[in-house]
């Protein structure tokens, strides 16, 4: 599943470069957001905002430069396509009136009745000339405007591809606007389509909610979902202050290696700095991309089996600590099990929660989702205080092709191990009886249920929830921006004293 060049890769390097992808997309963006207007004006303060952009450190200067000389040609073909536009009208107003003398002396006149057919010869080879100049003109200035369009939708297929929807979506209305001005019979066909661009549009109608989402979860103490609302916002200042507090919260939970990655993205690089001195090994490790082997080793002491017993028996499925003091997240149906045929709720009698060092608990049920609502989610909590805990990630991290891994106890597994399946996300937004899931080919079976989908990393993406009957290799999970708004709605339930 993971090669071996990138299981000696550390995770940080990833991360710190992909925020720094992402920070620069960000501060792309704002440098051209004058161009939401598109014209010359607003080109040159998209050039000034450029120019100030490249003396960071963090940007691709090469890339930036690239960028703004493309709008730079842009603008200057625009210019002189303008230009050619008046030259011709001015040409085409003289051989009109070259048009109208050729008429006059075809016709003639009261002083000169037999008119003068040289004369009017003369006018319309005068007026045809005057067309063609303007012609010649006119497709020479709009070849070269096509060839800076051309440079420019290059670049917008490339921000496009890469995630960078506002910067696609700018650029995108400049050469649109060429278009409809200068182009009207022959239009330039962008690369990347106006319907591929519609998901900005919906991007910029939900920001605002996603902007008092993030404020809000981080006023009621939800670092981790406010990191992840501001990080989908594309606020740089709320992201920043977000995942300050979030790495503070991870410290405190000795997550030492995702509190470093937390320290850096707020810029605190000196607290980052104390961690990874502190605690060389696990910081290193949590940045690790793992084997599946060395995946299964870090992940496995964090995996729960949850045996239920009812009058018709018995069942098992999955859960893992995702908090320390004993927090389990698992599935509704694992601990609130229904009978198949009927689909009435069992009567459960008993629940018994192993370790994966063979320990037995009898957990508390803290939450369960009523069965209507789209997330199949339950927390139980068990009398421990020293455990492993997997880290939440978020649905950012999820793409598909994404490599993952199930963990849990499957079906037939009696053993006290639990078992691990590799594979890919197919679809990371599959819909699916009216809800949203994470697609993926890593196998499971219903023993698997409640279980974690995980990255190479051990982050948690995905909580595994349903096999798809005559779909070969399709198994569901739910994503992280579901499991993040369940624990935040019943977090005074959860976290009583």
């Amino acid at each position: 599943m993971f090669s071996n060049e990138m299981k000696n890769r550390f995770f940080f390097v990833f991360v710190n470069l992909f925020f720094c992808s992402f920070l620069c997309n960000g501060d792309l963006a704002e440098a051209l957001n004058p161009l939401y207007k598109p014209n010359l004006a607003s080109a040159r303060v998209a050039i000034k905002n450029l120019k100030n952009l490249s003396e960071d450190e963090k940007v691709n200067k090469v890339e930036i430069s690239e960028i703004s000389d493309a709008i730079i040609n842009l603008y200057k073909a625009e210019l002189k396509t303008s230009k050619a536009v008046d030259l011709g009208n001015e040409d085409e107003k003289n051989a009109l009136t070259q048009d109208r003398a050729s008429i006059d002396w075809l016709e003639g006149s009261a002083l000169n009745p037999k008119g003068n057919p040289t004369l009017a010869r003369s006018a319309q080879v005068l007026a045809m000339n005057l067309r063609k100049t303007a012609a010649d003109r006119t497709k020479k200035v709009q070849n070269g405007l096509i060839a800076a369009m051309k440079a420019v939708d290059e670049k917008i297929k490339i921000f496009f591809e890469s995630g960078d929807l506002e910067s696609s979506y700018i650029l995108h209305g400049c050469v649109e606007t060429m278009n409809i001005i200068y182009l009207k019979d022959a239009p330039f066909k962008h690369s990347v389509s106006a319907k591929d661009l519609e998901r900005f549009k919906t991007y910029l109608a939900e920001r605002p909610q996603l902007l008092s989402d993030a404020q809000a979860a981080e006023k009621a103490g939800n670092f981790e979902k406010a990191f992840a609302l501001f990080s989908k916002a594309n606020e740089k200042k709320g992201l920043r202050r977000s995942a300050l507090l979030f790495a503070k919260e991870l410290e405190k939970n000795e997550l030492f290696g995702e509190a470093a990655e937390k320290y850096e993205l707020a810029s605190d690089f000196a607290a980052s700095k104390r961690l990874r001195d502190a605690h060389p090994e696990l910081v290193k490790s949590s940045f690790k991309h793992l084997s599946a082997s060395e995946l299964f080793k870090k992940v496995e002491p964090a995996i729960l089996k949850i045996k239920v017993f009812t009058k018709n028996g018995s069942g098992h499925g999955t859960g893992f600590f995702y908090k320390r003091g004993g927090y389990i997240l698992t599935n509704r149906h694992v601990i609130r099990p229904r009978d198949e045929k009927t689909g009435k709720k069992l009567d459960v009698k008993k629940i018994v929660v192993t370790t994966s060092n063979g320990r037995e608990f009898d957990p508390k049920l803290l939450v369960t989702n009523p069965l209507s609502t789209s997330a199949d989610l339950a927390v139980v909590k068990i009398e421990l205080k020293e455990h492993e805990v997997l880290r939440l990630g978020t649905d950012l991290e999820v793409a598909t092709g994404t490599e993952v891994a199930a963990v849990g106890f499957p079906k037939f597994a009696e053993a006290k191990t639990a078992t691990i399946n590799t594979g890919v996300v197919s679809m990371n937004a599959r819909e699916f009886k009216g809800k949203t899931w994470i697609q993926t080919d890593a196998a499971s079976n219903p023993g698997n249920s409640g279980g974690p989908l995980v990255l190479s990393n051990s982050s948690v993406v995905g909580v595994i929830t349903e096999r798809l009957i005559g779909e070969e290799n399709s198994n569901l999970a739910i994503p992280m921006g579901i499991v993040s708004n369940f624990l935040e709605k019943y977090k005074n339930r959860i976290y009583a004293k």
